[in-house]
């Protein structure tokens, strides 16, 4: 997966076509940053377009993230014509965070008999639909864009076409992933990435609005290194060092994820002059880190 991003230009200014889709009201600064901006630029374009009315920026920023995601995936963007695909999908994953955000799954998760409790059918059973609503729209997904593949092009232009390709290389090899796999990390990717950004960035839009003086900063440091005539892209992020600590910060304070996924000691260990044995669940507490005022 990772030298599969890596390909695409993870880190790199190649990274940056895949945010985007192409355009043209861009053209001028070339197809790299045209490719990078274009999701920025149809975001601004539509808070231009409500600037005098009462402004619900969740939608926006749910499209954009979703946009990025997808075309990363599938190689294609949200826009009018198939914008209720990703309304339908954004609801399915909606409602199952929410279920597992219960602390039913919780105590599902670690007494699996509980299944067979009546307490508990309806929930497993609301569980069990949306997931396989789910995964019947990135099958489908998965299945329409097998169709469109040029398996004998060298050149990938998303994740599951390069998965794909790199599948029927190896179909003779057991081992290799399947389209469980498949599935499975597209589905990834899309739960660890919507909603985590798209809360960065509501946060972000919060904490900035609540204190105009850091807004005052952050515009004359952008006035001053990069200008007015132009979007900033990542390339410029080395040049915005009061906008880099205020990201920084912002993720600090929204703590969106005060806590981690469980884990499981390996083997004994000593933290803090506390014994820990081996086969021992954990759950980091991140808010710790990020509220402790010696760090």
């Amino acid at each position: 997966m990772l030298h599969v991003f890596r390909e695409f230009g993870m880190g790199k200014n190649l990274m940056e076509e895949r945010v985007s889709a192409c355009g043209t009201a861009l053209d001028e600064y070339g197809k790299n940053e045209t490719q990078v901006l274009l999701e920025v630029t149809d975001l601004l374009e539509k808070c231009k377009k409500d600037a005098n009315k009462k402004l619900d920026l969740r939608q926006y920023f749910h499209a954009a993230v979703g946009s990025v995601i997808n075309s990363i995936l599938f190689g294609y963007r949200f826009g009018e014509t198939n914008m209720s695909d990703f309304l339908y999908l954004k609801e399915t994953l909606d409602r199952i965070m929410e279920i597992y955000a219960r602390p039913e799954f919780i105590m599902w998760m670690f007494f699996p008999i509980l299944r067979y409790i009546p307490f508990f059918w309806n929930f497993n059973k609301g569980a069990k639909e949306n997931n396989d609503i789910l995964f019947g729209m990135i099958d489908s997904q998965i299945e329409a864009h097998k169709a469109e593949i040029d398996f004998d092009s060298e050149k990938s232009t998303d994740y599951v076409e390069a998965f794909l390709k790199e599948q029927k290389r190896h179909e003779n090899e057991p081992d290799f992933g399947g389209m469980n796999q498949l599935r499975n990390t597209c589905i990834d990717l899309w739960a660890a990435g919507m909603e985590t950004t798209s809360n960065t960035l509501y946060w972000g839009v919060l904490y900035v609005l609540m204190n105009p003086e850091v807004q005052r900063n952050i515009h004359e440091e952008m006035d001053r290194e990069i200008g007015s005539q132009r979007l900033i892209t990542i390339a410029d992020r080395s040049l915005l060092h009061y906008m880099n600590a205020v990201i920084a910060e912002i993720q600090r304070s929204a703590n969106l994820l005060p806590l981690n996924v469980f884990h499981e000691t390996t083997e004994d260990v000593v933290i803090d002059g506390h014994h820990i044995p081996a086969k021992t669940l954990f759950l980091p507490q991140i808010s710790s880190v990020m509220y402790d005022e010696k760090v």
